[in-house]
C-alpha cells in the first residue's frame, strides 16, 4: 500500500472513531435525561436507630421502571428489573426480627393501590398489607411488605419487582409519578 492509500485510512480511521465517540456521549448523555422522568424509583437503607448490627446492601441504587403501564400480574412478574437486597445480621451471637418496609414519597402521585409488587415468589398490591410509621416527614405512607427472622450471622436476599396493575387506566395512571424506598429495621429475638 502507498503512502497516500495509507495515510487516507488513517484518517478515516481516525473521523470514524470521532464520530463513534460523539454519538456515543450523546446518547449517554440523553439515555440519563430520560431515565430523570422516571415513574418508579425505589432506594433501600437501614432505619436508623436499629439496635441490632444489620448490614444491607443492594443490587442497584433503586428500581426504575420507564415507560410502563397497566398490566395484569401474569405480565408484571415477567418485568425484567429486579431490584435485589440482602439483609446480614452481622451480631455473632443472637438472632434478629427483620421488618422491610416500603416507604412511598410524598409527591408522588399515582394511587398506591394500583401498585402491585412481587417479593420472593408472592404478588401483592401495597395497600393489602399493613401500614407502618414512616421514618422521615418526606414520607406519606409505609407498608410493611416482609418479617423474616434472621439467626446470628445469617443473611437472607431478596427479589423485588413492582408494576401498575391491571385497575390501572388512563385517567388514574397516566402521567403519574410513584417513587419510594425499602426500610430494613431489627430488634434482637427475646429469649
Amino acid at each position: 500500500m502507498d503512502k497516500w492509500n495509507y495515510k487516507r485510512v488513517v484518517m478515516f480511521t481516525i473521523a470514524l472513531l470521532a464520530v463513534v465517540t460523539v454519538f456515543s456521549v450523546s446518547f449517554a448523555y440523553f439515555t440519563i435525561e430520560l431515565r430523570e422522568g422516571e415513574l418508579f424509583t425505589t432506594q433501600g437503607g437501614v432505619n436508623p436507630g436499629t439496635m441490632p448490627e444489620i448490614n444491607f446492601t443492594e443490587n442497584q441504587e433503586g428500581v426504575s421502571l420507564t415507560n410502563t403501564y397497566p398490566m395484569p400480574d401474569s405480565a408484571g412478574i415477567k418485568v425484567k428489573d429486579v431490584y435485589t437486597y440482602t439483609v446480614e445480621n452481622t451480631d455473632a451471637n443472637k438472632a434478629v426480627n427483620v421488618v422491610v418496609s416500603f416507604e412511598v414519597l410524598n409527591n408522588s402521585t399515582l394511587e398506591d393501590n394500583l401498585v402491585n409488587y412481587l417479593l420472593n415468589g408472592s404478588i401483592n398490591t401495597l395497600v393489602s398489607n399493613n401500614t407502618t410509621k414512616t421514618t422521615s416527614t418526606n414520607y406519606k405512607t409505609a407498608y410493611v411488605i416482609d418479617t423474616y427472622t434472621l439467626a446470628a450471622g445469617a443473611s437472607k436476599t431478596s427479589n423485588l419487582k413492582l408494576w401498575i396493575n391491571e385497575n390501572g387506566t388512563l385517567e388514574n395512571a397516566q402521567n403519574k409519578r410513584w417513587s419510594g424506598r425499602i426500610v430494613v429495621s431489627a430488634a434482637f429475638v427475646e429469649e
